[in-house]
C-alpha cells in the first residue's frame, strides 16, 4: 500500500512539475521618449540615431546664453554676499558689530548661494541628458529647431537585457514566481534557446480574459536578440515549486 502511495504521489508531482509554455512579444528592457524641461531652440545635438549612450550623457543642448549669465551674475553676487559676512563676523568679535547685523548678513550670504544654486540648475535644464545608458532609436528634432517644454525630442532604449511579455491563464497563477528559470526561443534569431528568468508575476487577473502578466527577462548583451519579434517561453516547474495539493 505505501509503495502504491508513493507512486501516486511521484505521479502528481510529476504532472504539476509540467512546464508552462507561451509566446510572447520581445520588448526593450528601458524605452522612453526624451523631451525638454523648458521651451528652447536647439542649439546643439551631440548623437546621432544608432549611437550607443552612457547614463547621464548630454544628447543635446538648447540656446542657454542667458541661463550662462544668470549664473555667472549670481556667483558674483554670493561671493560677494559671502565676503560681507565675513567683514561682518570680524567686525562682531571687534564688538562694532551687533548679533543682529551679522545674522542680517549671514541671511543675504545664504539667499545669495540658494540663486546661485537654482540659477546653475536653470543652466543644466538646457541640456537634454540619457536617464540610462543604451542606444538612440531616434530624433525627432533637428538643430535650430524650436522646441517645445514636454515636447519630445529622442527616443533610446536600453536593449542589454528584453523583456518577454506573457499572457498566461490563471490557472497557472500559483505555478509561477519571480525567480523561476526559462527557456526563450525566438524563430528570427534560430533554434536556439536563451536562458531566461521571471522578474515579474502580476497577482491581478485580467476578469475579461481570465489571464493574467508575466514578464521574462533575457540578457542581452551580445546583442543577438531583436526586439518587436514573436518568442517562444518555456518556464519550468521544479518540483520544490509545486504547490501543494
Amino acid at each position: 500500500m505505501r509503495i502504491i502511495i508513493g507512486l501516486f504521489l511521484s505521479l502528481l508531482v510529476t504532472a504539476g512539475a509540467e512546464p508552462v509554455r507561451s509566446t510572447g512579444l520581445v520588448l526593450p528592457y528601458q524605452q522612453v521618449e526624451l523631451a525638454a524641461s523648458s521651451d528652447g531652440v536647439v542649439r546643439e545635438i551631440l548623437v546621432k540615431e544608432g549611437d550607443h549612450i552612457d547614463a547621464g550623457q548630454v544628447l543635446a543642448q538648447l540656446e542657454s546664453a542667458r541661463e550662462a549669465l544668470d549664473v555667472d551674475l549670481s556667483k558674483v553676487i554670493m561671493e560677494k554676499r559671502v565676503a560681507d559676512l565675513a567683514a561682518a563676523e570680524a567686525l562682531f568679535n571687534e564688538k562694532i558689530f551687533s548679533k543682529n547685523q551679522v545674522d542680517d548678513r549671514r541671511l543675504d550670504a545664504k539667499v545669495a548661494e540658494t540663486q546661485h544654486q537654482a540659477a546653475k540648475q536653470r543652466f543644466q535644464e538646457r541640456s537634454i541628458r540619457a536617464p540610462f545608458a543604451g542606444l538612440v532609436l531616434r530624433l525627432f528634432k533637428q538643430r535650430g529647431a524650436s522646441l517645445h517644454s514636454l515636447e519630445r525630442f529622442a527616443e533610446v532604449a536600453d536593449l542589454s537585457r528584453v523583456v518577454v511579455t506573457l499572457y498566461l491563464d490563471a490557472a497557472n497563477l500559483q505555478r509561477l514566481k519571480p525567480g523561476q528559470t526559462a527557456e526563450v526561443t525566438i524563430p528570427l534569431v534560430g533554434t536556439k534557446p536563451f536562458p531566461g528568468v521571471v522578474d515579474v508575476v502580476d497577482p491581478v487577473v485580467d476578469p475579461a480574459t481570465g489571464q493574467f502578466r508575466v514578464k521574462v527577462l533575457v540578457d542581452n548583451s551580445a546583442r543577438q536578440i531583436w526586439t518587436g519579434t514573436r518568442a517562444s517561453v518555456v518556464i519550468q516547474e521544479s518540483p520544490s515549486d509545486v504547490p501543494a495539493r
